[in-house]
């Protein structure tokens, strides 16, 4: 359970007390309880000492979601420098050895051959696109982190003040964060599909493999395939190759260099060497199933034991993205209820008494049957509808509870168990 898991439990766990006034009557809600060790100004000398504890995590979230934020974008842009340069350097050798006709190798030996640095470049431009994004999905972080300030400011009620923004301030930093977590809400969905069509086509793979009959081809090979079937030899776990670390791009003043000629070459080496890994694989999956007649090997046994747990995996990691999903919809339709609740203020309702006495003569115009009437319509029908008819206190109450209990980390780390 790392450490940001366990802060973010603390911090909505505090607000969730706050929020069902949970001990009102304890020292929790004293606000002279810090007022002895500090004399605050106003209306910094408000603060309970229940706020104070919601403040400290809030401003974890800050320093660590900025510093997450910088770091991934930052690890990320140095990846997608590696990459593209690996990329370029497998174009070059692709193309040298299709246009070397002069050698005397097999004309399947050259298929196999052109068919692996086709699927390491695949993994490189699979790699580069995972780099970009994570290059935007920093930069939200980033964003989100920042925002994370008026939220620590709220807590020690300096939105209450004109200092930084005040409550427009505040209202203006749950719509960054509200725009930042939209992206963030649709790569759940993207992955979770992803996960589930890499269950079913690992699964159908796993049963072709120990079927004597079938005879896979090129098309059943793919990234998930070779990822999961090109283990580590020493801990067994799926391929990774090593453009799939980030690094610090060379352009950054800090710490940035650019490679040398010494580890340019010895990123060629390793290039090659992993492109070997996989055209040994493919010998295995593409020739070798084509010249076997009713027994199955046991490599082919091993590799359908993996894909098969691979396929349940992916499928369980599927599911729990859908779930994610719907716990942080839930957050983000909560909070986005407060900040509707900002901009459109109540309809003004009054009884027919009060018209009555308002205007100085009887209506005619009023439904006898009702005990209030609109005077004074502030939000739109879609509005209300949004709001499922709560008036504004009310819906702000529920939307920022809601919000609070479905982030409790306690969640994360039950599917974290589970999986």
């Amino acid at each position: 359970m790392s450490l940001d898991a366990i802060v973010q439990f603390i911090r909505n766990f505090l607000c969730t007390l706050k929020n069902l006034q949970i001990f009102r009557r304890t020292f929790l809600y004293d606000p002279t309880l810090l007022r002895q060790y500090y004399r605050f100004p106003k209306p910094l000398d408000q603060t309970t000492l229940l706020e104070f504890g919601i403040s400290l995590s809030q401003l974890y979230a800050v320093v660590s979601a900025v510093q997450g934020g910088f770091t991934m974008m930052l690890q990320s842009a140095g990846k997608l420098e590696t990459v593209q340069r690996l990329l370029l350097y497998s174009i070059q050798q692709r193309s040298q050895q299709r246009n070397n006709k002069k050698n005397n190798s097999p004309q399947e030996a050259t298929d196999l051959d052109d068919l692996s640095w086709h699927w390491i470049q695949q993994s490189l431009h699979r790699e580069g696109q995972m780099a970009l994004r994570s290059i935007f999905v920093g930069f939200n972080v980033f964003c989100i982190g920042v925002s994370f300030t008026w939220l620590f400011a709220n807590s020690w009620h300096i939105t209450s003040t004109d200092w930084i923004g005040g409550l427009a301030g505040l209202i203006h930093a749950l719509i960054v964060m509200e725009v930042c977590l939209l992206p963030l809400l649709w790569y759940m969905i993207k992955d979770a599909s992803t996960q589930l069509q890499k269950s079913k086509h690992s699964l159908d793979l796993a049963n072709r493999l120990v079927d004597s009959k079938s005879t896979i081809t090129k098309d059943d090979i793919t990234i998930h395939v070779l990822t999961e079937l090109l283990r580590d030899e020493e801990s067994g776990d799926p391929w990774t190759p090593f453009w799939d670390a980030g690094s610090t791009p060379s352009w950054w003043w800090l710490h940035g260099k650019t490679p040398s000629v010494g580890d340019v070459a010895m990123e060629d080496v390793k290039l090659q060497m992993e492109r070997a890994r996989v055209k040994a694989l493919l010998q295995q999956l593409l020739v070798d199933s084509t010249s076997r007649k009713s027994s199955v090997s046991q490599v082919y046994k091993d590799y359908a034991e993996i894909l098969t747990y691979s396929a349940k995996m992916a499928k369980a990691e599927g599911y729990r993205e859908y779930v994610y999903l719907l716990i942080n919809w839930i957050a983000f339709y909560g909070y986005f209820l407060g900040i509707l609740a900002y901009y459109y203020g109540d309809d003004v309702y009054e009884t027919t008494e009060q018209i009555k006495r308002r205007r100085g003569r009887k209506l005619v115009d009023l439904d006898p049957n009702a005990d209030w009437h609109m005077v004074e319509q502030k939000q739109p029908t879609i509005v209300r509808y949004l709001k499922f008819g709560m008036e504004n206190d009310l819906a702000d109450w529920r939307g920022n509870f809601a919000g609070d209990v479905s982030n409790l980390s306690v969640i994360d780390v039950m599917f974290r168990r589970l999986h």
